[in-house]
């Protein structure tokens, strides 16, 4: 496997980025801006118990990009049951 960077995981160390993983792009400001693909991005939520926000940006990324959602991800622990009411 080629690889072209690292970054920090959230446990710390080093994490080893595949090439293709970093030719990922999107807009910010309405300017074609390099960061890494869906794919790589939920890999990096993997490997570590979840907190609140990750649970909530799994489920984005996923919802957007049509990723299924990781097993660790299905069910948030403490979260109520969508029942199409809003939630308070």
């Amino acid at each position: 496997m080629e690889t072209a960077g690292r970054s920090a995981p959230p446990g710390g160390g080093d994490a080893i980025c595949p090439a293709e993983g970093l030719n990922g792009a999107g807009s910010v400001a309405g300017q074609t801006v390099a960061c890494l693909t869906p794919g790589l991005l939920l890999k990096h939520h993997t490997g570590y118990k979840p907190q609140d926000k990750d649970y909530h940006n799994v489920r984005l990324l996923c919802q957007e990009f049509g990723l299924s959602i990781p097993p660790a991800y299905q069910k948030q622990p403490g979260a109520r049951e969508e029942t199409g009411d809003r939630l308070d």
